[in-house]
């Protein structure tokens, strides 16, 4: 018999702003799901590490510096299957002079600039970090 193996995966994720404008990212289903940047630690991977292969992997560009900003637990259900994450959300500057420097380098994956007073109207996942991402834009403005 098959077990099943549960476990709690830990994501990093990148506040990212330039020139007013937030980082989103949105995934390419039939109906996108918008998250900030960023992905799941690996083993023996440092969480400075994790964040700065996550973004060059993802947007192609070096991260510059980073400042952690605050842990979330979210439980969900994707496609069937049941998950259990800690976020651990960073405030991060890139090493690039324009926002076109960002270009998706997955295709599951796609980028948008978006102005951050408008960031109340979208929907962003999980729903704890999107409470937090627009108090903490109000409190940057």
């Amino acid at each position: 018999m098959e077990k099943n193996h549960k476990h709690i995966e830990i994501v990093l994720r990148a506040i990212i702003v330039f020139n007013n404008k937030l980082l989103m990212c949105g995934s390419n289903d039939k109906v996108p799901v918008h998250f900030l940047p960023g992905g799941h630690l690996e083993f023996g991977e440092t969480l400075e590490e994790c964040l700065k292969r996550e973004i060059k992997e993802e947007a192609g560009v070096e991260v510059e510096s980073m400042n952690f900003l605050k842990l979330f637990e979210n439980t969900y259900k994707w496609r069937g299957k049941e998950h259990h994450e800690i976020n651990l959300v960073h405030e991060v500057f890139l090493k690039i002079k324009g926002p076109e420097e960002i270009k998706a380098q997955e295709d599951h994956i796609k980028f948008a600039w978006l102005n951050v007073k408008k960031i109340k109207k979208i929907e962003l996942l999980p729903p704890a970090i999107h409470h937090y991402l627009i108090k903490y834009l109000d409190h940057k403005s």
